[in-house]
């Protein structure tokens, strides 16, 4: 009998060690920060000379001296000491990389998430969209398959190629170089037509919910729910603000108008969150320039205090019930 009890002893003290364990993990998730620190580098490229060739590469040439902000962003946050690390990087030439690292080791936390929940469908998938988008160029430059292309390499003799290449007149630099500019231009001008396409969408859904405040604000609970709101986003950015902030700038948008405006804007951030700026305008060119830094921390549990704090508001679930009422009709 005396052995029975002290293995329901010993299985007792072990379930509440491992309560208690789970516990302190826990409070360390909601109550320790996450610092965060951002640093950013902005450089002006001037414009340089486009028309020059070079032996080598006609199409870098045409390209070449193109006038532009380059940029160099990294975000990093960190939790517990460096028990956990994610960086982000972000740059105008290297474009943007992530990594997420526990313990040192890096862990590659957005695959482990798609083959845990997707399976092998991920991957498939995406096979099945680099395919399409490999026949869809394929079908508009007018080329043939990866595949043909090799048989039909196979089957020529050398001696062919070697005949066909002699045959081949010189290329011209300077029409490589025209026919790169068009291509580029081409691709700009989509990539201003989906960005005007993402902005519309934007005001598209902006104009929607300001409809439905519209058609909300005659409710009794209309008042009292933005007000609680209101208080509930100022703790919330209160809350996650830098503690620091360092900037050191050039900036200016070409337009002496425009630049005015922006730094109107940027006296009500400086504020909102006070920090050591020293921001110079350019009221005639185009350019920023220098470097920025910014670092703070949060803490989960107080984020998540302040969302069951509005979600728990009487006028709140009133509102979002009208809403979603409003929506769905």
């Amino acid at each position: 009998m005396q052995i029975f009890l002290n293995i329901l002893l010993y299985i007792g003290l072990f379930i509440l060690c491992l309560i208690g364990l789970i516990l302190i993990l826990l409070l360390l998730i909601l109550y320790a920060p996450i610092r965060y620190k951002v640093t950013g580098v902005f450089t002006s490229k001037e414009e340089g000379a486009a028309g020059e060739d070079t032996e080598d590469n006609t199409e870098e040439a045409g390209e070449a001296g193109e006038a532009g902000i380059g940029y160099d962003v990294l975000i990093k946050c960190r939790w517990l000491l460096f028990v956990a690390v994610y960086t982000v990087k972000i740059s105008d030439t290297e474009g943007s990389s992530s990594s997420f690292r526990i313990l040192g080791i890096p862990v590659d936390a957005v695959g482990i998430l798609k083959s845990r929940f997707m399976g092998g469908e991920a991957e498939a998938e995406s096979e099945a969209v680099v395919r399409t988008l490999a026949s869809e160029d394929n079908e508009a430059t007018g080329e043939p398959a990866a595949a043909d292309q090799n048989s039909d390499d196979d089957q020529e003799p050398a001696t062919d190629k070697k005949s066909d290449e002699d045959k081949k007149p010189a290329t011209d630099k300077k029409s490589a170089g025209k026919r790169s500019s068009k291509k580029k231009r081409s691709k700009e001008k989509t990539d201003s037509e989906s960005i005007t396409d993402k902005i519309k969408l934007v005001f598209n859904k902006i104009k929607t919910l300001y409809t439905t405040i519209k058609k909300v604000r005659n409710d009794p609970a209309y008042p009292d729910g933005v007000a609680k709101l209101k208080a509930v986003t100022i703790k919330t950015l209160k809350h996650i603000k830098p503690k620091k902030i360092l900037a050191d700038m050039v900036i200016g948008t070409g337009d002496p108008c425009n630049t005015g405006y922006l730094f109107g804007g940027i006296s009500v951030v400086m504020a909102m969150w006070p920090g050591d700026y020293r921001l110079v305008p350019d009221f005639y060119d185009k350019r920023i320039e220098g470097k920025a830094y910014a670092k703070g921390r949060i803490r989960v549990g107080i984020l998540l205090y302040y969302l069951v704090e509005l979600l728990a508001d009487k006028n709140i679930k009133r509102l979002l019930r009208i809403i979603k009422y409003y929506n769905r009709s």
